[in-house]
């Protein structure tokens, strides 16, 4: 099952996958019955890093902050075609598999899936940075789930409302604003391309807006309530996930950002017509600003209480990956995306 992930420079993507996999490691044997474990140790060895340096410090009170993602470098692998290079992304590799007391343990062929999840600069997405020796975002077209990270500290209209509730040195300091829709526009383009899609064809395959830094913005969604959702089965030790609960935070999400970014909202669906919108937060605390240079320096790991992070991905198993994850809904089952064509 192939999952992209994209986003802006800073858009707190790399804090965001670091938290989600440590999560997910802990979430889904003992809510799921299920492994979620490095398929390859080798190319998940950065991720890994960065989980060590924030979950597992043995200085919980130094502060860390982690390396931002490079469009070079150990990420990636060069390959010789005659006398040309290209260069490609090289993904992280997780296998899910039930475990012995999952009622499908018996038949961990039909239940068990290798995730393969990329990861980008958010440098990559500008112009003119994809081409045929370096095609470092074509996974694009051929992901069953896009997610996009949208950051709305970077977004001045955001950044504004958020300060009347929130001392966050992201909000209150002279941070960069980016035009996250721009940026999208180009993610849009490069998929319609590579997958031979009509500009006015939507694409078929679900899109995830993860609203990042929730622990900054949440007054603007009236403290929203944001407990584990999923709940027991009845008769059996797994967990559902409630998915009417993730749905009815998505709407609420929506209508923020409709409210501030109407742009971003809009370049979405017309983009997809199975758009969800999942608010998260890596940290779940503020950073640490250095007081001699009054720059951001990072993460105390004794601070990190991390919001949902693991709830994008288990959705995209629940609903889109043949019923890998069980969950409650009122509605059809949209059933597995796997084979059907970008």
């Amino acid at each position: 099952m192939f999952v992209s992930i994209a986003g802006t420079p800073s858009c707190g993507k790399t804090y965001f996958l670091a938290s989600m996999t440590w999560r997910l490691r802990h979430v889904f044997p003992k809510h799921f019955a299920m492994t979620f474990s490095d398929a390859d140790p080798v190319s998940n060895l950065q991720l890994n890093e960065y989980e060590n340096q924030q979950f597992f410090n043995p200085n919980p009170d130094e502060v860390v902050k982690l390396a931002k993602t490079q469009e070079h470098g150990e990420l990636y692998d060069t390959v010789m075609f005659g006398e040309k290079l290209v260069e490609y992304p090289r993904p992280f590799l997780f296998a899910i598999r039930p475990n012995a007391h999952h009622p499908n343990a018996g038949q961990g062929g039909k239940t068990s899936r290798l995730l393969c999840l990329y990861d980008n600069a958010g440098e990559s997405y500008e112009p003119g940075r994809d081409d045929a020796s370096s095609p470092v975002t074509r996974h694009l077209a051929h992901a069953q789930v896009l997610m996009f990270c949208f950051d709305p500290t970077q977004d001045p209209r955001f950044r504004q409302e958020c300060r009347s509730a929130s001392q966050d040195p992201q909000v209150v300091g002279g941070l960069e604003t980016r035009r996250q829709e721009a940026v999208f526009h180009e993610l849009v383009d490069r998929v319609r391309r590579h997958a031979g899609l009509h500009q006015n064809e939507k694409h078929r395959r679900p899109l995830v807006v993860i609203v990042t830094k929730y622990d900054v913005w949440k007054p603007m969604l009236g403290e929203c309530d944001l407990p584990d959702p999923w709940l027991p089965v009845p008769g059996s030790a797994l967990s559902g996930l409630d998915v009417p609960r993730i749905e009815g935070v998505s709407d609420q999400v929506r209508e923020l950002l409709w409210r501030f970014t109407p742009e971003m909202v809009s370049a979405a669906e017309a983009f997809s017509d199975r758009v969800t919108y999942i608010p998260v937060s890596a940290t779940g605390c503020s950073p640490v600003v250095d007081e001699d240079s009054g720059q951001i320096s990072g993460i105390r790991p004794r601070d990190i209480n991390p919001i949902w992070t693991e709830v994008p991905l288990l959705l995209a198993l629940a609903k889109w990956g043949a019923g890998m994850v069980p969950y409650k809904t009122g509605k059809k089952p949209e059933g597995d995306i796997e084979g059907r064509s970008a």
